[in-house]
């Protein structure tokens, strides 16, 4: 169920954003939308840890 909602919300996210999301948004130091952030991502990481990590294991062949 957590994962589906992590896939939902990070779509969701693309969809909007026409990009997708990752943890780049915290790279915007003391602001007010990367407090906004933070709880978007918690809820989020799930989805982007595993895209990153098949995306990683493609890119060096180990999939």
């Amino acid at each position: 169920m957590g994962f589906a909602l992590a896939g939902a919300l990070a779509s969701g996210y693309q969809a909007m954003a026409a990009r997708p999301v990752g943890f780049e948004l915290l790279l915007d130091g003391v602001a007010p939308k990367t407090f906004a952030a933070v709880p978007f991502l918690v809820f989020a990481a799930p989805f982007i840890i595993m895209r990153n990590t098949l995306r990683s294991a493609k890119i060096e062949r180990r999939l």
